[in-house]
């Protein structure tokens, strides 16, 4: 049964299909994920946005209290007016006894009453000055004087009715007008200190809360995003990541350090596939030697030929004797040179790649082991394909891993197969052969660094996971499916 060793290396054209007019590029993967952050760590604007919290909750909490030592106080000047408007209406009542029994007690009481008065308006004195017109306060003040100069009459004379009652309805008025404003003006402060208090500083705060948390925990969330974006882009490609330099926090250290982790990874993977591409040469070294042994030995029979026969030959045929060594020069250096190419270490220019050539070169490089191993070749590349664009030689090795996998899996000889076709905005490369298969349980470690399905001795087990490193450098994909038997 045919075994699909390769389902290719789907690559982007280096021009635009005719059905797609856009590219896809690494460059523009990356700028996605590009966000501006302010400075500082998470952690500081964290603890920032902590202390402005509390910061706000210590003012809320200082108002409040203010507000309600205010509210307190003007309670207790209530509550002094009240006593004081007692005292009053008392001071009115023991005068009525005064003036009907004319006992000693109703006096003593009066002067205790007025004493009383006279403490109670010392204490208000700036409340009662606020609350009333200094004519009014001026007024009560005088009555109090006239009301204690009412109770001691002239010698041999009698405590006056109207003297009391007209100065005690003077008091009277005044202390309960007071009193009747001072309620008002607590009501007002009460209304203002409640609205203070449960209305505007709890919206105010909510507000700047809200503000502080849209900020700060916007930024923090951006970064961490920015974390979890990075970490899928490292799955996906392990390639460096940018970051705003002046974003000195946790995440960029983090993206630091797994930047260093790509380059060095970048490093060390380039580093394995040239020794994978040293071991591939090694694989067919002997091909190799075989094909640069043909062209030497006509060259070598060519030369012999015409030092011993050059007396006899004509100039027409020395001619075409220096002509066949000059083509079997060339051959050798074109296969010496190709391997040179092949093996060169490090990164070459992309460009642009014609499919038919590429495929040609590889089949060049391994002609020899294809006839050793008495396999044939098959080949349909359209005219019209475009041509991709990326690293020749990168690309070489991948169909010669792929070649040289599907040789060694037909030990008997047999036939490969080479598509390549449009396939969407790609173009799709399938190596296929008549091998005997791969089980499907190894199917999905087939791509594993050092994993084969060869005896010990008989390959490293990097030649897959190297080509799809390539190809997946070049934006491409590589699969295999195999069929056993």
């Amino acid at each position: 049964m045919p075994r699909q060793a390769g389902d290719g290396a789907a690559i982007r054209p280096s021009r635009p299909l005719p059905d797609h007019g856009f590219r896809i590029t690494t460059a523009a993967r990356y700028a996605m994920i590009k966000l501006p952050c302010a400075d500082g760590t998470i952690a500081r604007r964290l603890k920032l946005l902590n202390v402005l919290t509390f910061a706000l909750l210590l003012v809320l909490a200082v108002s409040n209290c203010g507000q309600f030592l205010a509210l307190e106080k003007q309670l207790v000047n209530l509550r002094q007016f009240h006593e004081l408007v007692e005292e009053v209406l008392e001071l009115r009542s023991h005068g009525h006894d005064l003036l009907h029994s004319g006992g000693a007690g109703d006096m003593a009481a009066i002067r205790r009453s007025l004493a009383r008065i006279a403490g109670a308006g010392q204490k208000l004195q700036p409340v009662l000055a606020r609350l009333s017109s200094p004519e009014e306060y001026q007024g009560f003040v005088e009555a109090t004087r006239q009301y204690r100069a009412c109770l001691a009459p002239p010698k041999q004379g009698t405590i006056s009715r109207e003297c009391l009652q007209r100065y005690g309805n003077i008091m009277v008025g005044f202390v309960t007008a007071v009193r009747d404003r001072g309620r008002v003006g607590l009501a007002d402060s009460s209304l203002r200190t409640i609205f203070f208090t449960f209305t505007l500083v709890p919206m105010t705060l909510a507000i700047l809360l809200t503000g502080l948390i849209l900020s700060q925990a916007g930024r923090v969330l951006n970064r961490i995003n920015l974390a979890g974006r990075a970490g899928r882009m490292l799955r996906e490609n392990p390639a460096p990541i940018p970051d705003t330099p002046s974003a000195r926090d946790e995440v960029h250290s983090l993206i630091q350090g797994a930047n260093r982790m790509a380059t060095e990874l970048e490093a060390r993977t380039n580093q394995l596939i040239q020794v994978q591409k040293l071991a591939a040469i090694g694989t067919f070294s002997s091909s190799i030697a075989h094909e640069l042994n043909n062209p030497l030995n006509n060259i070598s029979l060519s030369a012999d030929m015409l030092l011993q026969d050059l007396d006899q030959l004509s100039p027409d045929e020395i001619r075409e004797i220096l002509s066949d060594i000059l083509s079997q020069t060339d051959r050798a250096g074109a296969i010496v040179r190709d391997l040179l190419n092949f093996s060169r270490a490090g990164e070459t220019p992309a460009r642009e790649i014609e499919v038919r050539d590429l495929v040609g070169q590889a089949l060049g490089l391994i002609a020899n082991q294809l006839r050793l191993g008495h396999v044939r070749v098959d080949t349909s590349i359209p005219d019209d394909l475009p041509a991709i664009r990326g690293d020749l030689r990168k690309l070489q090795q991948v169909l010669l891993n792929l070649l040289t996998n599907a040789i060694q899996a037909m030990p008997g000889g047999g036939r490969i197969r080479i598509n390549a076709r449009h396939d969407g905005d790609t173009v799709r490369i399938d190596v296929s052969d008549t091998g005997e298969g791969i089980p499907p349980e190894k199917i999905s470690r087939i791509f594993d660094p050092f994993f084969t399905t060869r005896e010990a001795g008989q390959g490293t087990g990097l030649g897959l996971a190297i080509s799809r490193e390539i190809v997946r450098r070049h934006g491409g994909r590589i699969e295999v499916k195999s069929r056993p038997g």
